[in-house]
């Protein structure tokens, strides 16, 4: 194991790339300063699933900073499988999916943008999708630097600041934070309020009311079997159901077996 350890590799000081920017950036400082925002994220679970579709149980909330009043719209969605992908049920718009978590995240993204449009001022979500009016920040970054290396290994530099990244602001909001975010449609100013509520030391450098936000929208273990149940005791076509979930839950059953 310690040959290919010392093989994983880690950027140096050569220069590098990101969507046609240069790494490391040009650095700006961020001053954090009280605010009002809304913080919106979403949540969903499986309720009824088979190879063919998906029935998600979807909740979006809105939390505002600093009252943490809450605002939530919950709902479900049939995705089910066609000739050219996953479609959403009841969506006239031709939006099917190649995959059935994009379908998914499709469709929970949907009621966020619904949410959002009920808040005024500076509305942020959790994500890469900033509806307007709104901005987004995106906490997993998966692209590579043109040498193949994340960004937050390129861009250590301690917090906080903001560097413009082409058309986006890759930050860190607060001293202590290792994680670098990527905020869209976000002004500098608005930044200092997100820097305001990202000081929290169990995550920081991400704000407080995404945290939230996050937690009020999940949907639980629990609640989901428990509609799970509901589901089908309603089903008139239980049968059939039970013969299309064999075909996927053979390790389920192995792991309930210890």
């Amino acid at each position: 194991m310690k040959e290919l350890l010392d093989k994983i590799p880690f950027p140096g000081d050569k220069p590098d790339e990101w969507q046609a920017a240069t790494l490391p950036p040009e650095y700006h400082g961020i001053t954090a300063k009280p605010g009002e925002a809304w913080f919106v994220d979403g949540g969903n679970a499986a309720i009824l699933e088979a190879p063919h579709f998906s029935l998600q149980k979807l909740r979006a909330i809105a939390v505002h900073y600093p009252d943490k009043i809450v605002k939530q719209r919950e709902g479900y969605c049939l995705i089910t499988r066609t000739d050219s992908g996953w479609l959403l049920e009841g969506d006239s718009r031709d939006t099917s999916q190649g995959e059935l978590q994009d379908a998914i995240t499709f469709a929970r993204q949907q009621l966020e943008h619904s949410v959002a449009k009920e808040c005024s001022g500076l509305v942020v979500l959790d994500g890469d999708i900033a509806p307007a009016g709104t901005i987004a920040l995106q906490k997993s970054i998966t692209i590579l630097t043109k040498n193949h290396f994340p960004l937050s290994s390129v861009l250590t530099k301690p917090g906080p600041w903001y560097a413009k990244l082409g058309k986006v602001f890759a930050v860190k909001l607060d001293s202590r934070a290792r994680h670098v975010f990527l905020v869209r449609n976000a002004s500098p100013e608005q930044l200092s309020v997100l820097a305001g509520y990202s000081g929290d030391a169990l995550f920081p450098g991400y704000p407080q009311g995404l945290v939230l936000a996050d937690r009020l929208a999940r949907v639980s273990k629990e609640e989901a079997e428990s509609l799970r149940i509901q589901a089908k005791s309603k089903m008139k076509a239980l049968k059939q159901l039970r013969q299309a979930e064999a075909s996927t839950d053979s390790h389920s059953i192995l792991d309930s077996m210890g």
